[in-house]
């Protein structure tokens, strides 16, 4: 839902489209081709959870470059690059991983079949991990940009309340914006 009034937003009130909106439709895309009779495959969804997750996070990244970085080159860019290198490295190699998870690949989901696979335990406690920190992470980037704002600090705990809660509380921080 609200994929789609940003879309909306974007496309027909400000005519503007940008890379970060590509990145999040291909990963709508992604999510919905999936839900037509495949879902009882475990393994081809969770690839594409992987791929899903390496190009919303990406394009959160990619939008906080947009809207904080003052200067191509400086600490916080690279600070970016180097997250944006790391979620890149660790999903395409997880998805390779998970596609590659048996030999023959058919014993992913056909036991019966002889062969080997590797510990799926241990890969889905890595991702597990490595989603609850990236995900912690990508909240607070923007928390030390917006402290630096100059605004009152009730202003500052509204604007940051929408950064890291989320759209819900888009609204109070207006609200705040008007009776400042």
């Amino acid at each position: 839902m609200v994929f789609c009034l940003r879309s909306y937003v974007r496309l027909c009130i400000r005519r503007s489209w940008i890379f970060e909106d590509s990145l999040v439709l291909a990963a709508w895309v992604q999510i919905l081709s999936n839900l037509e009779g495949r879902l009882e495959w475990t393994n081809v969804t969770s690839i594409v959870y992987g791929l899903v997750m390496l190009i919303v996070k990406t394009a959160i990244l990619l939008f906080y470059r947009r809207i904080f970085l003052t200067q191509k080159g400086e600490l916080f860019d690279w600070v970016l690059r180097v997250f944006m290198a790391i979620i890149i490295i660790f999903y395409g190699t997880t998805t390779l991983i998970k596609i590659w998870l048996c030999a023959p690949r058919e014993k992913i989901w056909d036991h019966s079949v002889p062969g080997h696979c590797l510990s799926i335990s241990s890969l889905f406690n890595a991702s597990g991990l490595f989603n609850w920190l990236t995900d912690i992470l990508i909240l607070l980037i923007p928390v030390k940009t917006l402290w630096r704002l100059q605004m009152s600090a009730r202003k500052k705990a509204g604007i940051a309340a929408v950064f890291t809660l989320g759209f819900g509380y888009g609204e109070r921080a207006l609200e705040l914006n008007e009776n400042s």
